[in-house]
């Protein structure tokens, strides 16, 4: 297992709070992440390497919910 880190970054570029994620491998690790994204930009750490960033979703657009979820 690997230790990685998503960094949530605000529209002005400052970081704003990290998660942990565990993973076998940078692929699991990358849909872990990817499924954090919502009003913030994520990059995706495994110590000093950057693995990916991802954009925020566009303001005014809603979070992401699982299937089956109710607002």
């Amino acid at each position: 297992m690997a230790h990685y880190k998503a960094y949530f970054i605000g529209r002005d570029g400052r970081f704003i709070k990290a998660k942990d994620i565990i993973q076998d491998d940078d692929p699991a690790a990358i849909i872990a992440a990817r499924a954090m994204i919502g009003m913030h930009a994520i990059e995706l750490w495994e110590r000093d390497r950057r693995i990916v960033q991802f954009e925020a979703i566009r303001q005014g657009a809603p979070d992401l919910q699982p299937s089956g979820a109710t607002p």
